[in-house]
């Protein structure tokens, strides 16, 4: 931050500010864990406060023949929260079955512009069905990854070109991993993620996801 010039920020050029400061935060988290003969489960919730928040400002413009670009640059102005819950759990169906999911939330919110925190995670979470052989040399699993609208911005994330107007859509996908224990220290595996196919593009991210796509790995331990 005190030498670097950019204009890659997609919203103008950034320029350095040798007076920043270190952000600094107090959190808070509580947790439960049950663990039953076929049931195991965990929750956990939290809070965080920030102060001293880094936000890039807009500081001044300039004119590029006739192109009016803003000159951005990060300072400490901002107090803000962060707060949210994981939960997470796998049902034992029988010996070699067993569903599972998890689910995060979070919530953000820029005290000092009275807005939502820029770039907060939409709700997400994972529902699948495992199976495993009772030696544990192969397994199985197929899950869908499903994700909610984020369409609570805040002013820089409504400027941001990477985000569409509105907010970024949900989607679904549907994905099967399966793997095999050749020895001890030897394991093959092979994925298909999307394999619908899935039109989607994590919130905040340039690019959207792939397609359908697959990977096989050989792993060796020592």
């Amino acid at each position: 931050e005190l030498t670097s010039f950019s204009d890659n920020v997609n919203e103008g050029i950034d320029i350095p500010n040798p007076n920043l400061g270190p952000e600094t935060s107090i959190g808070y988290e509580l947790g439960l864990k049950l663990n039953y003969q076929r049931l195991r489960a965990q929750t956990f919730v939290f809070w965080t406060k920030l102060d001293d928040l880094l936000v890039r400002e807009k500081v001044g413009e300039i004119d590029d023949g006739g192109d009016i670009i803003d000159v951005l640059q990060r300072r400490n102005v901002s107090s803000a929260i962060v707060q949210g819950y994981e939960l997470a759990s796998e049902l034992l169906l029988t010996t070699e079955w067993s569903l599972y999911g998890n689910l995060t939330y979070l919530y953000g919110q820029n005290y000092t512009d009275e807005e939502p925190l820029s770039r907060i995670p939409p709700t997400q979470g994972v529902v699948g069905l495992r199976w495993r052989d009772r030696c544990g040399r192969n397994w199985f699993d197929l899950y869908t990854w499903l994700v909610a609208k984020q369409d609570r911005l805040s002013a820089r994330d409504e400027r941001d070109s990477r985000i569409p107007d509105g907010g970024t859509p949900g989607y679904a996908t549907v994905n099967v991993h399966m793997g095999h224990q050749l020895t001890c220290n030897q394991r093959i595996t092979l994925g298909i993620e999307n394999i619908f196919n899935e039109f989607y593009r994590v919130h905040g991210s340039g690019v959207d996801g792939p397609g359908i796509s697959g990977h096989f790995g050989y792993e060796l331990f020592y």
